[in-house]
């Protein structure tokens, strides 16, 4: 039943558009996302990112996934040195203070403006049915209940892996749309119950394997890495920042605590000038 969810789930993102985007890495999630839209058939446009200079796993991976299946991507190479007004914007204008919200988001700033296609899919929101993020790993692994406490959690908010936030960017800045198909309800309800083993055995999210087990047979399969992280240089780009006395005002090591800073720095300037 996944796999007719899943197709379902593309049909109404995809609509009636004749061509569309899909941001893709070396993932499983994105994967997914491209062999179901093979699947029905639709014109399909691959995007990636990097960091400038960056070879990473998903920049080689999803090219040769290009070439494989004979498809065209279109590469945003992201400026090593980390853009303020954007951070500041994300932060500011769209209400971010999360160092993953803050750090996920900003790729996107790049990739957005060469996205010609009115919908772009993302293999975003999967990770939560999955559990295996470090805390869900520790603590919920093997205990279904508290397992399936922390997938409501997480699918209760409408922003989880920044989906309402990139959508409200594209909509707003570009008149895109960013959808992906593992916020679904009935691929959230199909999951709900799901035991951990059930679903990550004998590989990490064998579930989304199952449904294109000879697509998947033709590339290289990875286990999960946040976009930030692995050897991308996304999260290393914004280590800087804390050398910049102007907006480190309060000499802080952490730039979790830096987002935090400028979070609360803007929330105090509308709150005076509301009393004003």
């Amino acid at each position: 039943m996944l796999k007719k969810y899943f197709i379902d789930s593309l049909k109404k993102l995809v609509g009636n558009e004749k061509k569309i985007a899909i941001s893709l890495s070396s993932g499983i999630d994105s994967h997914c996302v491209l062999f179901g839209c093979l699947e029905l058939e639709v014109d399909i446009q691959l995007y990636n990112f990097n960091v400038q200079d960056v070879k990473s796993q998903d920049y080689i991976y999803s090219i040769q996934t290009a070439k494989i299946f004979n498809l065209p991507i279109i590469n945003c190479s992201i400026p090593n040195k980390v853009n303020i007004d954007n951070v500041l914007k994300i932060i500011n204008k769209y209400n971010k203070k999360k160092k993953v919200d803050v750090e996920c988001i900003y790729p996107f700033l790049y990739l957005l403006p060469f996205v010609k296609e009115k919908v772009l899919l993302t293999g975003s929101a999967s990770d939560g049915h999955f559990g295996i993020s470090k805390k869900a790993m520790i603590h919920y692994k093997n205990d279904v209940e508290k397992l399936m406490k922390y997938r409501k959690s997480l699918f209760d908010n409408p922003d989880y892996a920044q989906r309402y936030t990139l959508n409200k960017i594209a909509e707003t800045e570009y008149g895109i749309k960013v959808k992906t198909p593992f916020g679904d309800s009935k691929i959230v309800e199909y999951f709900y119950y799901k035991k951990w083993d059930d679903i990550n055995r004998p590989k990490q999210k064998q579930s989304l394997l199952d449904m294109f087990p000879n697509q998947f047979k033709k590339i290289k399969i990875f286990n999960h890495t946040n976009l930030q992280c692995g050897d991308s240089m996304i999260r290393e780009i914004f280590e800087p920042l804390l050398d910049n006395k102007k907006i480190n005002i309060k000499n802080r090591i952490r730039v979790m605590d830096l987002y935090r800073d400028l979070y609360n720095e803007n929330n105090n300037k509308q709150m005076r000038l509301l009393n004003d």
